[in-house]
Order: structure tokens, then C-alpha cells, then sequence
């Protein structure tokens, strides 16, 4: 009698734990959150670039990290709960990992090739002859000493 219990017992919370989620009220979608995530991502990276004190650097991180939430229009309490519910369905949270560790590798890629450009653009500078430059020269040689070339 008592095993018949417990099968009814396991029977129920299996039925009950197969159940539906419930989907929060103010779900953020999955566009959405690729993209908060991403600039909140980008936020704890640029922190840290900053090398600050722990403390201040928690207070910076809170306060771009509430910017952000305004600029998306959502609450802490909103992201909690979005993230919670993303993270029960493990394939659709690493879909959105996918989206967002992709971007950041193009953005990634795309700041090094901006880099290379600037650092080129600086040795072209440095090798273009200045006319002026070169012609204030030639007039304030004086009349005996030889012209550089």
C-alpha cells in the first residue's frame, strides 16, 4: 500500500515538473537580449580595461550597467527574470550565447582592422613630403652650405 503511494506521489510531481513554463510577464525577447547582453558584455570589458579599484570599478560597472538598462527600456527585476527563463531551455540560451559571442568577434575583428588602418595612415603621413616644409628649409639655408636631399 505504501509503495502505491509513493508511485502515485512520484507519478504527480513528474506530470508537474513536465509541465508548461511560465513565461514571465515582461519576457525581454531574444533580439533584444542578444543585444543587451552584448553591450553589457562590452560595458564589464571597458571596466576592466580601466584598471580601477575594485570598489570603483563596481560603481562605475552599476551605473553603465543601469545606463544600458535605461537605453533598452528594462528593469533589473525584467533581466533576472528574462535570463531565468532563457536559462531553463539550455539550446535556446546558447543560441543567444552563439549570436552574441559572434558579434563581439566582429566587433573585435573590425576595431583591429580600424587599427591597422590608423597605423598606416600615420607611417603614410610621416613619408609624405611637406612642400612648404621643404621650401622654408631651401630659404633659410644659409648661401654656403649644400642642399640636403
Amino acid at each position: 500500500m505504501a509503495s502505491k503511494i509513493w508511485v502515485a506521489y512520484l507519478l504527480v510531481i513528474l506530470l508537474l515538473s513536465c509541465s508548461e513554463r511560465k513565461v514571465p510577464a515582461a519576457l525581454i525577447n531574444e533580439p533584444t537580449m542578444v543585444n543587451l547582453l552584448i553591450e553589457l558584455h562590452l560595458c564589464e570589458a571597458k571596466v576592466n580595461a580601466l584598471k580601477l579599484p575594485k570598489d570603483s570599478s563596481k560603481m562605475y560597472y552599476e551605473q553603465y550597467r543601469d545606463s544600458i538598462y535605461t537605453k533598452f527600456g528594462v528593469a533589473d527585476s525584467m533581466v533576472v527574470q528574462s535570463y531565468e527563463y532563457y536559462q531553463e531551455d539550455l539550446n535556446r540560451l546558447d543560441a543567444i550565447y552563439l549570436k552574441v559571442v559572434d558579434s563581439l568577434s566582429l566587433l573585435e575583428r573590425m576595431q583591429a582592422d580600424i587599427d591597422t588602418m590608423d597605423k598606416k595612415e600615420k607611417r603614410n603621413q610621416k613619408k609624405v613630403k611637406r612642400p612648404m616644409t621643404d621650401k622654408y628649409n631651401q630659404l633659410i639655408q644659409s648661401p654656403g652650405q649644400k642642399k640636403k636631399k
